[in-house]
């Protein structure tokens, strides 16, 4: 008997190798990452990237103070930590990231570097 492909997972998978993102582990201690997350703006201060713990410096009021230590865990395509990318965020994704023994998800519009503008992708850039 043939098991039916889910489309849908296979589709998201087959983007999810495809989409240009940020592999949190590729950064550098201080770096600081501006993330556009639906209509806030979050800032953060790489700590440690290969644990990819930062310290948050603004939030526009979200839900995290400054000044506290946060784990970004990665992108996850449903929002419920299945399938997460462990390590890598991109745009239209739900980024996971821990926060007082709590998970945070939120869609990534946008995504800055060190200011300069990295996400969405642009050749140009």
């Amino acid at each position: 008997m043939r098991v039916p492909e889910d489309r849908i997972l296979k589709n998201a998978l087959e983007k999810a190798g495809h989409e240009h993102g940020i592999q949190i582990k590729k950064l550098s201690r201080g770096d600081i990452l501006k993330i556009l997350i639906g209509n806030k703006l979050f800032t953060v201060r790489i700590i440690n990237p290969e644990e990819g713990r930062a310290m948050v410096i603004d939030d526009e009021k979200w839900t995290i103070s400054p000044n506290s230590m946060i784990y970004i865990l990665g992108s996850s395509l449903s929002g419920t930590g299945a399938m997460l990318k462990i390590g890598w965020i991109a745009i239209d994704y739900l980024i996971c990231i821990e926060f007082d023994e709590k998970e945070f998800y939120g869609y990534i519009k946008k995504v800055w570097l060190n200011e300069q503008l990295v996400l969405p992708y642009n050749e140009n850039n």
